[in-house]
């Protein structure tokens, strides 16, 4: 395509120097649209087709060839979600489940390693733990015999069976059914979220011995990577302190354990559960660990970049997979590939192609909260952290790095630490009001102490991952000194649960708040980016009156919460 004469200005000029936020945003409302639109994949096919082969014949004229590509981009998104949302195998097991339980016997092949998980917090009693994993039919027990089938399948299994494994074929007796959809306004749609998972069916197993292990699962290098790093951690770590190592096993490699229920519910309730959860901040800190602890060594930043990006690699793949450890990953692993190619750096470039990446293989992770809040976040902390700090700072961030001829070394260190200290307060309120409206809408709930409560525990959560790291390379070099790297990595961990113990003690730490419709939303995040990196209005106004419409907004979005 030829380049134009002249570069188009201001937002333009940003998304012609950025072609992939472009393609994204046009992807992403095409996905967005899947459901306002009939269902007719031949007919969006020729429509694709039709465009595509219109921007090829009209690619000298480059406005309207983009405009071409933008709706051909719009299509397949729709297209896409469409088929992954309505398309299913006429022989899924879902034909043989209807809304009322049914007792069947299946085979199945188990998908993923099972989980653990436990009951709410808020229950007057607990519920006894259960064990889920996501599994492939593969036969099903007729009147007539078994016959062959497939489909995905959620499986419960409650208490948990000790042997079962990923890549197990199982026989299974239990209770068969579609995923119930919301009965009531604020209830959980199971069925809508199961269904983004292209699973319509779930299987209730009401004791292990409805499982019958019929093969073993073949070896699995994966599988053998997860289990060596959790025997690792697990070495050394004694009885009483079984929670710090539940804790830390969260932590470091996305465990679910059902002791962790009160400390999860502490996290909720203190708004930094983000902080328990593997998230792009976990691989960024024990990235940026490796690629600083290589430049020590004197490593060339082209080795330092490849090593720590294949560190990063290895750790993805041993973690859980989620929306945001996959999102970091392919973040992590552009950056080491353009340091290591010494390629120019360009992360809103980046976060479009990973967001892209992540939606072409599941395009209804768009409608995630973990999808939304991960890429939302990481956004606004692209494009606003900068701004937000200016109104916080009386000076030119930049005149830290200029020594004066006079005055104390004293006073240098003193303005690069109120600097520094300036930079971490932004960050984190930017995340918190981004975040602010998705964890409304999503979850109901607000928490006025998570930017403090953030701030306090971002140095605990640093050291426990650094431990824990330790921790496993330790114990597989020398496992007979085990206990004394669990001892080690326990004090960060004591020291993070007690502070959560703090925060949870301050007043209105835990409010519910009605979830804001989707306007109130476009037009909280337009008071956001307008006054802080709109140039023409931005310069009119005083670095304090950049946050008043934001401020309004907040006010609006919370006032719900403080009625009596």
């Amino acid at each position: 395509m030829r380049e134009p004469s002249a570069q188009p200005a201001g937002i333009r000029q940003q998304l012609w120097r950025r072609p992939a936020i472009g393609v994204a945003l046009a992807y992403i409302v095409g996905i967005a649209l899947h459901t306002s639109t009939v269902h007719q994949p031949w007919l969006w096919i020729s429509i694709a087709s039709a465009l595509l082969a219109g921007a090829i014949v009209l690619h000298r004229h480059t406005r309207s060839a983009t405009i071409l590509l933008g709706m051909t981009m719009v299509i397949l998104g729709m297209l896409h979600a469409q088929l992954r949302d309505y398309a299913f195998d006429q022989d899924d097991i879902a034909q043989y489940t209807s809304p009322t339980p049914t007792l069947v016997n299946v085979e199945m092949r188990i998908d993923d390693p099972p989980r653990n998980l436990s009951g709410a917090f808020e229950l007057f009693w607990p519920l006894p733990p259960r064990q889920v994993f996501r599994a492939s039919v593969q036969r099903v027990e007729l009147k007539t015999g078994w016959q062959a089938t497939g489909g995905k399948i959620a499986v419960q299994v409650t208490p948990p069976h000790p042997s079962l494994g990923a890549g197990q074929i199982v026989r299974a007796t239990g209770m068969i059914q579609r995923p119930a959809s919301a009965m009531n306004a604020g209830g959980f749609d199971w069925a809508n979220y199961y269904r983004q998972q292209r699973i319509l069916t779930t299987l209730q197993i009401r004791a292990p011995a409805g499982v019958t292990i019929l093969h073993e699962g073949g070896f699995s290098f994966l599988d053998y990577l997860r289990r060596r790093a959790r025997n690792a951690l697990a070495m050394g770590f004694e009885q009483d302190h079984s929670l710090d190592h539940a804790l830390l096993g969260a932590l470091l490699l996305g465990d679910a354990d059902p002791e962790l229920r009160d400390i999860q519910e502490q996290f909720r309730r203190t708004g930094t559960s983000h902080h328990l959860a593997i998230s792009g901040m976990h691989v960024a800190v024990l990235g940026g660990f490796i690629l600083l602890l290589c430049r020590l060594l004197g490593l060339s930043p082209r080795i330092a970049a490849l090593i720590t990006g294949g560190f990063i690699l290895l750790y993805g793949t041993v973690t859980l997979p989620s929306p945001p450890v996959v999102r970091a990953v392919l973040l992590c692993l552009s950056v080491g590939i353009g340091l290591a190619a010494r390629r120019s750096i360009d992360m809103l470039q980046l976060l479009a192609l990973s967001a892209l990446a992540m939606l072409i293989y599941q395009p209804l992770d768009l409608f995630n909260a973990g999808f939304q809040l991960s890429f939302g976040t990481v956004l606004g902390l692209i494009l606003l952290t900068g701004p937000v700090t200016e109104v916080f700072q009386h000076h030119d961030p930049l005149d830290v790095t200029i020594v004066p001829r006079t005055g104390s070394q004293m006073a240098i260190i003193r303005r690069a630490t109120i600097n520094y200290m300036q930079l971490i307060f932004a960050g984190a309120l930017t995340a918190w009001l981004v975040s602010l409206p998705m964890v409304s809408y999503h979850f109901d709930r607000l928490n006025p102490w998570a930017v403090i409560g953030s701030i306090v525990l971002a140095p605990l959560v640093f050291l426990s991952l650094l431990g824990g790291l330790f921790k496993v390379i330790l114990s597989l070099l020398l496992p007979s000194l085990a206990g004394v790297w669990a001892d080690i990595a326990t004090w960060p961990i004591a020291l993070m649960r007690h502070t959560v113990d703090l925060l949870e003690k301050l007043p209105n730490s835990d409010l519910p708040l009605p979830a804001p419709s989707v306007l109130f939303i476009v037009i909280y995040y337009l008071a956001m980016l307008l006054p802080l990196r709109v140039a023409s209005i931005r310069d009119r106004l005083p670095a304090w009156a950049r946050l008043v419409p934001i401020l309004i907004c907040l006010i609006l979005l919370c006032l719900p919460a403080f009625r009596r």
